[in-house]
């Protein structure tokens, strides 16, 4: 990646749990030394098991988390911990579509409330009325103006999820995070749904954060992708180095899993590997490497040595001692 819209450096965030019965308080390591670029216009999308840190990185980025450290900056500013009026308008730059579209709508206000509301937040020297302004969104999101009227109640969960993507481009963002946002949808209206995020990406010029548990959905959406293990990025590398030539164990896991046959260079079925057991505890994480005790290629050196992320023969990043094994035996 080169001119990046968005930086990230290093991020740290760890939640304090507090003592109750049975437990002691402790510290929860959610993201653990996260690094990654986006460009402008292109997606990334960041895939991993319930618990890996995806969502805490976006909610991080929008300030609903705290950093405990590393850096984020956005057009070459650093907007690590922002506050106050100055967060508001860092918001305005970049916006969140959530998984559940019923839950991200207040069921009180009508469309064009929840649109107007965003709309009167956003420095503007457009020469429309705000409510023709509420017209235009609806058209650019595939909505009837008829829709203006409605509460989220009468829509359905493909137009209520549309209509959280028009209150997401109200202000005009650059970039848009989207936090499993077609994953409550069903199959046909995802299709749909993913269409148009396209669509206003081509038109728009927008970058997206793109997080889905649905791997074939960060094959069709992503320019990139970051596989995430017990809050680190494992693996990160262009759509097709991490779909047609994984390195890391984990990644290969999570593609051999796929119900879908996935190929290498979509001729040779990729091996199918069965995890067993179950991810470790953030609060009391493995030594060395997070994913040896999962691991099939574990060996004494990963259960003592955390790897770092180094580039591959195949061009991408991955954080695993035998990933490459011809870089293994040339650094030997």
């Amino acid at each position: 990646m080169s001119t990046s819209l968005l930086e990230v450096n290093d991020l740290e965030v760890t939640f304090r749990r507090s003592a109750g019965p049975g437990r002691k308080a402790a510290s929860v390591p959610a993201v653990r030394g996260v690094s990654f670029q986006l460009e402008a216009g292109t997606t990334l999308g960041i895939a991993g098991e319930s618990g890996s840190g995806k969502s805490t990185i976006a909610r991080t980025l929008m300030g609903i988390n705290t950093p405990s450290g590393g850096s984020m900056n956005l057009n070459g500013e650093d907007v690590t911990g922002l506050k106050g009026r100055r967060l508001a308008e860092y918001r305005q730059t970049m916006q969140m579509i959530f998984q559940d579209p019923y839950d991200s709508l207040d069921p009180r206000m009508t469309v064009s409330q929840t649109l107007l509301e965003a709309i009167k937040l956003r420095k503007t020297n457009k020469p429309v009325s705000p409510m023709a302004e509420v017209h235009e969104l609806l058209d650019k999101v595939g909505l009837s103006r008829s829709f203006a009227s409605r509460k989220p109640r009468e829509l359905s969960g493909g137009q209520r999820q549309r209509v959280s993507i028009a209150r997401a481009l109200s202000v005009d963002p650059r970039l848009i995070l989207c936090d499993e946002a077609v994953s409550a949808l069903d199959v046909s209206v995802r299709a749909q749904v993913l269409n148009l995020l396209k669509d206003l990406q081509e038109e728009l010029g927008l970058a997206y954060l793109f997080i889905s548990h649905d791997l074939s959905t960060l094959r069709f959406m992503a320019d990139y992708v970051g596989i995430m293990y017990l809050g680190k990025i494992v693996e990160l590398g262009t759509r097709d180095e991490i779909f047609d030539r994984p390195q890391h164990p984990y990644t290969r896991a999570l593609l051999s899993a796929v119900p879908e046959p996935l190929v290498i260079d979509r001729t040779v079925r990729l091996p199918r590997v069965r995890l067993t057991g179950e991810p470790p505890s953030s609060t009391n994480p493995p030594s060395g490497c997070s994913f040896h005790p999962r691991c099939p290629l574990a060996q004494d050196v990963c259960r003592t040595v955390s790897p770092a992320a180094r580039p591959t023969a195949s061009g991408q990043v991955a954080a695993c001692h035998f990933a490459d094994p011809e870089l293994v035996v040339a650094e030997a």
